[in-house]
């Protein structure tokens, strides 16, 4: 799938085995501090919640800058992990990709998105411009919904 913002071209792919150390560097790059400060770095437990049929690769110039992965738990639609290199956030690609997301849970007939997030994570701040609520609070982090 080609995404287009602004003048701006992505690939959105599959993942393959091939993307896990990436997926991983960037998911540590993006959260172990966060981690680390308020549950304790467990190594592992990426690769445990890593599954391939569930994971999208963000590409720009053929050279990956991204992926998110969603579930179905409990029967709704869940976002479990989206990581942006630090290079080329604020540029609309969460915004967009959040965009795709939405529309791919819309088409499978999900009513809402479900995510959860540090309450001191920057990315908060994005869901919350896009129209997530707070529906739990998890003491260090939130659960977040929109309803579609």
């Amino acid at each position: 799938m080609i995404i287009t913002i602004g003048k701006l071209s992505f690939t959105l792919r599959k993942a393959n085995w091939k993307d896990y150390d990436y997926s991983y560097k960037l998911f540590k790059i993006n959260m172990k501090p966060l981690i680390e400060k308020h549950w304790g770095w467990k190594s592992g437990k990426f690769r445990n919640n890593f599954n391939l049929s569930q994971v999208k690769i963000l590409e720009y110039h053929k050279k990956r800058i991204g992926f998110y992965q969603t579930s179905i738990e409990n029967g709704d639609y869940y976002i479990k992990e989206m990581h942006i290199s630090n290079k080329l956030r604020g540029k609309g690609i969460g915004s967009r990709l959040l965009d795709i997301i939405q529309s791919e849970a819309k088409q499978k007939g999900y009513k809402k998105i479900l995510l959860q997030v540090f309450k001191d994570n920057p990315a908060k701040r994005l869901y919350e411009r896009l129209g997530y609520k707070i529906t739990k609070d998890k003491g260090t982090s939130v659960l977040m919904e929109k309803k579609l």
